[in-house]
């Protein structure tokens, strides 16, 4: 029995027996290796961009996998980049475009999309997004991206999410 079902197993009807079992069946079992090489190559040619331009960044997962809701050969791998920007020197599209560009120069398979950038590594697709600290006292976590559909930048609280996921009492009716 999975240990995130919350109910009692023997209560259920045949079509909620199939649902849970199909779930189950397709549920991610997280990052394979493959998978991790790729994050942890691309991870350092981000550091890389950021060492030459003197940005502090944090680079870590973020998608369906890391908050526990992905379905089994459905998903991406999803990396935030968290850009530090203490004087509030460029904007979150500055940031954006510089970390594109340089992207494109080193990969082959790279596309512009609405907030983030699509890499597509050893035939492993990356969504890249980029993401603005904002420094303030009440900020906790949350951060500017930029949305090119909108040419506006959007707050977001990456951690949260997660968070709010993976505590989640309804995973599988999220899935």
């Amino acid at each position: 029995m999975d240990y995130r079902f919350k109910g009692d197993i023997k209560f259920m009807n045949n079509y909620d027996l199939y649902l849970y079992e199909l779930i189950n069946r397709k549920r991610s079992n997280g990052y394979n290796q493959t998978e991790n090489n790729a994050f942890d190559a691309l991870k350092t040619k981000i550091e890389i961009w950021a060492d030459v331009n003197y940005f502090k960044v944090e680079i870590k997962k973020s998608g369906s996998k890391e908050k526990g809701d992905a379905i089994s050969g459905k998903s991406d791998i999803d990396i935030f980049v968290s850009i530090e920007d203490s004087y509030n020197d460029y904007s979150i599209e500055y940031y954006r475009n510089s970390l594109f560009e340089y992207l494109e120069g080193h990969y082959n398979y790279v596309r512009n999309q609405d907030v983030s950038i699509g890499i597509n590594y050893n035939g492993i697709d990356i969504d890249v997004t980029p993401g603005k600290k904002i420094n303030t006292i009440y900020s906790f976590g949350k951060h500017f991206i930029y949305s090119r559909e909108d040419s506006k930048r959007i707050m977001t609280n990456i951690d949260k999410q997660i968070m709010t996921i993976k505590s989640c009492m309804h995973i599988d009716e999220i899935i």
